[in-house]
């Protein structure tokens, strides 16, 4: 489970950045948020858990954001500061001692998703590894692949030639590139391929994806 932590004071912000928090749980599905409104409350609720991230207000009344940052990051939480004071001093000040990052108000909904998107990519690259085509959702950390909402069954090696080419659909792989990524190995029978990448396409028409593997003469293989 991925913990975040909201710590502001102000209950429209935090409604707000509740929400865009709980809109990462489209690739997060185990993620939880929870909010605090009092600096005081933030250090109660760190002694009895842990968070992987907080978004972490300055001016926090009881105990202030600044207190709280040597305290969760002696729990290996990673912090987002939020703040209205956007002077350049605090910024060095916060990121100098430890901060992840930071974020001035007014913030905009899409700075805080990227900027939180990093923070979990850097800390879960294996749960952050949720890759997407039109309508196929492919999720490493759960291994699971979905076409719009049927769920599409594949074997250990199905699975790991979709995400080899779903890491970049539409671009041209050698018959060597993929031996090498997917087997491990520089060179395999033609027949072996062939067979999976056919097991593949089926298994996604099946689910409602017409399209997928396009043989380029001479060349090798793409997705699209």
């Amino acid at each position: 489970m991925i913990k975040i932590l909201i710590a502001e004071d102000d209950f429209a912000i935090n409604e707000i950045l509740t929400h865009i928090v709980n809109e990462l749980k489209s690739d997060y599905p185990d993620l939880e948020c929870q909010s605090c409104f009092a600096g005081s409350e933030a250090q109660k609720l760190l002694q009895n858990q842990t968070f992987d991230v907080v978004l972490l207000d300055l001016m926090l009344p009881f105990i202030s954001g600044y207190e709280l940052l040597p305290q969760f990051l002696a729990r290996g939480t990673s912090v987002l500061i939020i703040t209205a004071k956007n002077d350049i001093a605090t910024l060095v000040n916060v990121l100098n001692n430890g901060a992840a990052d930071y974020i001035a108000k007014p913030f905009r909904r899409e700075e805080v998703l990227a900027r939180l998107r990093k923070l979990l990519l850097q800390k879960f690259p294996d749960v952050s590894s949720i890759l997407r085509y039109k309508n196929i959702t492919l999720n490493n950390y759960h291994q699971t692949v979905t076409v719009d909402d049927n769920q599409v069954k594949l074997t250990k090696i199905e699975f790991k030639l979709l995400a080899f080419f779903l890491n970049e659909p539409q671009r041209v792989f050698t018959k060597k590139q993929i031996y090498e990524n997917v087997w491990g190995q520089e060179f395999m029978q033609d027949q072996t391929l062939n067979v999976h990448l056919s097991n593949v396409r089926n298994k996604l028409k099946i689910a409602g994806f017409p399209a997928s593997f396009k043989v380029i003469w001479g060349v090798g293989w793409r997705f699209e």
